[in-house]
């Protein structure tokens, strides 16, 4: 099973002036994988990206 096939934990940090809203999806014992996404996206232009090490 990918990562992506888990459900997603929606977090949002925040500061006076943006939020920033991040998404996490597997096994924390893991490496990170950061995927940034352009303006006019959004979190879920990464739903198709197979994340076999995640």
């Amino acid at each position: 099973m990918t990562a992506l096939a888990l459900p997603a934990n929606a977090h949002e940090f925040r500061l006076p002036t943006h939020t920033l809203r991040y998404l996490t999806w597997g096994n924390t014992g893991n490496p990170p994988i950061v995927l940034v996404h352009g303006g006019l996206d959004n979190a879920q232009t990464w739903n198709d990206v197979p994340l076999h090490r995640a």
